[in-house]
């Protein structure tokens, strides 16, 4: 029977570094690459001005990875995350101005409360991962 980990200490288990979490045509994305992220993130929104000030974020993205990224790095860095249904400008609207999106869309980085998850990402991925199922 598989054990399973609260969110809050699913980055405090061992784990292989070279562990496969996800890929995309683009690259494909190993524990170590994921925890990095995560940090990325959590830092970002603990330092920069407008992520500082916000004690809420709404998040939205297109890619499985990055909403797994952005979610943990947002209850690491103890904001309240509000899960949006959709990115239309209407469900982006109801967004109050002191709270702050995250997101992996281009087409939503231009609003001035927007942290791009994936702009802080400079990783260049490992050669090679081992496939293991994650017990969560």
């Amino acid at each position: 029977m598989p054990s399973f980990h609260s969110l809050s200490q699913l980055l405090l288990q061992p784990r292989e570094d070279q562990l496969l979490v996800s890929w995309s045509r683009e690259r494909a994305f190993s524990w170590a690459d994921f925890r990095q992220d995560v940090a990325r993130v959590a830092s970002a929104l603990s330092t920069f001005p407008a992520a500082q000030a916000a004690t809420r974020c709404a998040l939205f993205t297109e890619s499985a990875y990055w909403f797994a990224v952005a979610l943990l790095a947002a209850l690491q860095a103890q904001k309240s995350v509000m899960l949006l249904p959709n990115a239309q400008p209407q469900t982006l609207a109801e967004i109050p101005e002191q709270d702050l999106l995250l997101t992996d869309l281009p087409a939503l980085r231009a609003n001035a409360a927007v942290l791009d998850v994936c702009t802080l990402n400079a990783g260049a991925g490992a050669s090679s991962y081992r496939f293991q199922a994650l017990d969560v």
